[in-house]
């Protein structure tokens, strides 16, 4: 089987498509209708994919894809973090510049000449 076509078609369906047309997007893609139809088949029958073993002699449950897409999302994620805190601490600043702008212009005045 197919693991490419296999982690493609789980991705699919957790993201909501229906396994029809993410298999007509495989077929449509150049792959091997009977091997879609396999993965397809075995998806819907609720198995997960059996661990192979790769030329390194390492196991692996997941297509390489699959941990790709993975770190992708991580990497967004962070990315949304720190633009979150960093928007923060900005607005924060720019509210106490407004909310004590007295207090503010009194120290530069005192610093400055």
């Amino acid at each position: 089987m197919n693991e490419e076509i296999l982690a493609g078609l789980k991705i699919a369906k957790e993201r909501g498509f229906s396994p029809e047309d993410a298999a007509k997007s495989f077929i449509n893609a150049g792959y091997n209708v009977s091997e879609v139809r396999e993965a397809s088949a075995f998806l819907l029958k609720g198995f997960s994919p059996l661990p192979t073993v790769t030329k390194e002699g390492s196991v692996s449950k997941v297509a390489p894809a699959i941990l790709l897409e993975e770190k992708k999302e991580m990497s967004n994620k962070t990315k949304w973090i720190i633009f979150t805190v960093v928007a923060l601490i900005v607005v924060t600043i720019l509210m106490s510049l407004l909310l004590f702008k007295e207090q503010f212009l009194s120290v530069v005045d005192s610093i400055s000449p």
